[in-house]
């Protein structure tokens, strides 16, 4: 969609400008976005085989666009268009005590890491405990989620948010238990 506001390919180009070898000579880009392009039926074949596995339809879907990109050499963020530039890559530390957390959360600061998730979820106070050192020892450098494994109840979890609010905590997760 970006490279069609670019000018850099037109939706009803055809495919052969892109892929030569393409033995298929009315099928233009717009076909092959739409699902419409007479292509042999990988699509229409995996409607009919898996009509009660729609995952798997999108799945085969995504291969069949991301298999022409590849060919193509245009990636697939640039041919239906980019919204953001990256995300930071995460990394979880389990459950330890908070001397240990500290000291991997050290680790994977120096190896780049810019955001950590901490498994809490078994002690409030020192889940609690846990992100003021972190928040102590890496200030905004470091962005922190809380995955509390829905180990908190309603009551742990308000007291929770409300002594870890000024603190550089990005998001939580999974924190109530399920009933």
């Amino acid at each position: 969609m970006i490279l069609n506001e670019k000018g850099q390919l037109q939706f009803d180009d055809n495919c052969k400008k892109y892929i030569p070898e393409l033995p298929y000579y009315s099928t233009a880009i717009r076909n092959l976005v739409t699902h419409t392009s007479g292509i042999p039926e990988y699509f229409d074949e995996a409607v009919i085989q898996f009509p009660h596995l729609p995952r798997t339809i999108a799945a085969i879907d995504i291969a069949l666009h991301d298999a022409f990109c590849e060919f193509t050499g245009i990636p697939v963020v640039n041919f239906y268009g980019r919204k953001i530039e990256g995300l930071a890559t995460l990394v979880a530390i389990g459950k330890k005590d908070t001397a240990a957390m500290l000291e991997e959360a050290t680790i994977n600061y120096q190896a780049a890491f810019k955001v950590i998730k901490i498994k809490t979820g078994l002690d409030v106070d020192q889940d609690i405990e846990r992100v003021a050192k972190l928040t102590k020892q890496f200030g905004n450098k470091m962005r922190t989620r809380e995955d509390a494994n829905q180990g908190y109840d309603l009551a742990q979890l308000k007291y929770f948010m409300e002594e870890t609010k000024q603190l550089a905590m990005e998001l939580i997760e999974q924190r109530l238990k399920v009933d």
